[in-house]
């Protein structure tokens, strides 16, 4: 979980091709947890109501923990002035075999 995003995670791909396949298989295998009468909405933004925000997770900002790239060090958590607002992202860890 990811405050109210959901977070998805391949195991690693070799081609392009095998990653766009392992990314589509996470997504099938997502949908299958989702309720019957709830849908998944992509949206890079939302307005929640209080109601749906009642959860410690819900009301946390940004990755825990966050680092910046280029120095290394670990950024402060973001702030939302508009409690309501959430927004989510993509990223993708990108990894190699020493040696290879």
């Amino acid at each position: 979980r990811d405050n109210v995003a959901v977070e998805i995670a391949t195991v690693p791909a070799n081609t392009g091709e095998d990653f766009v396949l392992k990314v589509r298989e996470a997504f099938s295998d997502l949908m299958k947890h989702v309720p019957e009468g709830h849908e998944l909405a992509i949206l890079p933004s939302a307005k929640f109501d209080e109601d749906q925000l009642d959860h410690e997770e819900a009301k946390a900002f940004g990755c825990d923990p966050d680092y910046d790239v280029w120095t290394l060090d670990q950024n402060v958590p973001p702030f939302a002035e508009d409690t309501a607002m959430r927004s989510c992202g993509a990223h993708i860890h990108v990894g190699f075999v020493e040696g290879s």
